[in-house]
This record gives structure tokens, sequence and C-alpha cells, in this order.
């Protein structure tokens, strides 16, 4: 997803239940939709894997 829309992870900490990361974002791109479409497709992942979350 980031290879799609241009954006490069320069650092990043997972955690138990939540992520940090430092990203590069071109000017083009909005970072509030950036965010929906990370959280979109994480959400999709973890309901495949755990269906009874």
């Amino acid at each position: 997803m980031c290879r799609e829309n241009e954006v490069d992870i320069l650092r990043g900490v997972l955690s138990s239940d939540h992520a940090h990361m430092f990203v590069s974002v071109p000017p083009k791109r909005a970072i509030s939709d950036l965010v929906r479409k990370m959280k979109g497709r994480s959400f999709h992942k973890v309901q495949r894997e755990f269906p009874a979350i």
C-alpha cells in the first residue's frame, strides 16, 4: 500500500495493540486518506486471521 502511494516508512515500532510509524509522504497525498487506507487494510487482515474478534 505504501509503494502504491509513494510513501516511505522511515521508522516503526509495533506494540501489542497499536503501531507507531514515522513516514515520508508526498505533498500531494492527504495524511488522513493514508491513515484511513492503512487502518482499513490492517483491519481486514486481522479480521481474516481472527474472525472471532
